[in-house]
């Protein structure tokens, strides 16, 4: 379960879902909710910006358009406006693209076909699991000593 343990009260991650394509935009909200997140979905940048204003992002998914090239602006403009996670899916296999949003700001690219939703969910839930959200910072591993085999 895609969860959260502050004192006694359990709080579902949330994920805001920006994509410009509805269909796709329906089928990521689709498969994030029923893996047990709290989504929150915006069909452009001003829709990203303007749902960053009104709730706290856990982790944003940002469907790349490559075809728009101020995309970049926007990751960049994401990242200076809240310490959310930004996971970019990439919309193709450009490795140039890749590294453009990295330098923007971009957290995670996945190429369109590295993903299936399963393994979609598997990487949220495995970046949530190391970062705190709020500073931005990797929580660190535990450390193993000799003869730890727990």
């Amino acid at each position: 379960m895609a969860i959260e343990v502050k004192g006694n009260r359990v709080y579902p991650h949330t994920v805001g879902i920006i994509e410009s394509e509805p269909t796709r935009l329906n089928l990521l909200n689709l498969v994030v909710r029923r893996a047990g997140f709290r989504t929150i979905t915006g069909a452009n940048g001003k829709g990203a910006l303007n749902i960053m204003g009104r709730h706290f992002i856990d982790l944003i998914l940002l469907g790349d358009d490559s075809s728009e090239t101020k995309f970049p602006n926007l990751v960049t403009r994401i990242k200076k406006a809240s310490p959310s996670l930004v996971m970019v899916l990439g919309s193709d296999n450009s490795e140039e693209r890749a590294l453009q949003l990295y330098d923007a700001g971009a957290d995670f690219f996945l190429h369109p076909r590295e993903f299936t939703g399963q393994i979609l969910v598997a990487r949220m839930r495995s970046v949530l699991r190391r970062v705190d959200i709020a500073t931005g910072n990797l929580r660190p591993y535990p450390r193993i000593t000799n003869g730890d085999t727990n």
